[in-house]
């Protein structure tokens, strides 16, 4: 049996996290997302209803996802209560007084915009926004969402003013962003627009544009790289150029560019709350279990 490492999701870690499946809808196009023949209930749960299932879960940190969140047509409503201190129910007896979640959310980028920001998200922690070339026509091809630099800016420091961290989220591409070079000038157009913290991730399941970070990041050992991030661990920190990097592996049970796990074991399947309001196994792995 392998047994992956601890610092790994399947290995225990970010137990503090519950992922949410917010909507199946996007208006994005990129030909490797893990959710386009992804599992999509057809019922949906009300958005009062969500809100209490996830005040009841022991998580304290809650990353909304998609789909395209900023989609979802309940989000501000969502967001304020989430962000805000609730009230815990026993036997319907109230007994004391929760503190606020710290939700994240991820996005495309479409609606990533001052205004957007101050009506819907103000009492966010954190934005992730999946930008995957520094050059946004480049990253229009891929993701078939237009974007301004100048409206980033103004987003970044509508987050900053909200205490909202914002984190760019680039996966390493094949004829994309597919080098250390490529990866470097990434870093500093963040930086440019004001973000200094950034993640490079293997693609899943696609092996046509699969690009291992071992063969990109020069001394990738230093960074704790390896192609075997089961065992060595998928998820690592950095700091390169004053910004702070993380980096995403994909194992073998994720992509079949890399040797899958002999008789794997996962100590923990994270699972993922979806818009119907209930708990799916999650998209840790390329196939979903009901």
């Amino acid at each position: 049996m392998t047994v992956p490492n601890e610092n790994n999701f399947c290995g225990g870690a970010f137990d503090d996290w519950l992922e949410v499946m917010l909507t199946p809808k996007c208006n994005g196009k990129c030909e490797w997302c893990v959710e386009r023949n992804g599992f999509h209930p057809k019922h949906k749960a009300r958005v009062g209803e969500l809100i209490d299932i996830i005040h009841r879960n022991a998580a304290k940190k809650v990353i909304l996802l998609g789909g395209e969140p900023t989609l979802y047509k309940h989000l501000r409503e969502l967001v304020s209560a989430l962000g805000q201190p609730h009230d815990a129910w026993i036997q319907g007896q109230e007994v004391f007084t929760m503190p606020p979640k710290k939700v994240y959310l991820t996005t495309n980028g479409h609606s990533f915009n001052a205004d957007f920001v101050a009506e819907n998200l103000s009492l966010l922690t954190g934005v992730n926004v999946s930008i995957h070339h520094y050059g946004l026509e480049c990253n229009k091809g891929i993701t078939g969402i237009t974007l301004d630099e100048n409206t980033i800016e103004d987003a970044v420091i509508a987050c900053r003013r909200n205490n909202i961290t914002v984190r760019f989220n680039c996966n390493i591409i094949k004829g994309e962003v597919d080098s250390w070079g490529g990866i470097t000038r990434f870093i500093k157009w963040a930086q440019e627009r004001g973000v200094t913290s950034v993640r490079f991730s293997e693609l899943m399941g696609d092996g046509r544009k699969f690009i291992s970070l071992v063969d990109v990041v020069p001394y990738s050992e230093t960074y704790g790289l390896s192609e075997n991030p089961y065992v060595k661990g998928c998820n690592q920190n950095a700091e390169i150029l004053g910004s702070r990097v993380n980096f995403r592996q994909m194992c073998g049970i994720q992509t079949e560019c890399r040797v899958t796990p002999i008789n794997p074991k996962s100590v923990n399947v994270k699972k993922v709350l979806y818009y119907d309001g209930k708990y799916y196994n999650g998209w840790q792995s390329q196939r979903r279990q009901q």
